[in-house]
């Protein structure tokens, strides 16, 4: 029986378990980030792209592109 000034121990113990738990949610979403980063890869469409004004026009155009299939014309 505890007396009336005396925690329960689940209660001294909450504090460092909810700790535990935010940490190894933070290390997860540390590890599902790494693994993101290391297969993304950023989309290539051929185009060197420039900004004019407040347009943005292609400057080159590479060869065999999707962005020379697409029929995009350089300016």
């Amino acid at each position: 029986m505890n007396r009336p000034g005396q925690r329960n121990s689940w209660v001294q113990t909450l504090p460092s378990m909810t700790t535990s738990v935010i940490v190894a949610a933070l290390l997860g979403l540390a590890a599902l980030n790494v693994m993101q980063r290391v297969s993304w890869s950023e989309m290539e469409d051929g185009v060197l792209w420039r900004s004019s004004g407040s347009e943005v026009v292609a400057r080159e155009i590479a060869a065999g592109t999707a962005g020379e299939r697409a029929g995009i014309e350089r300016d």
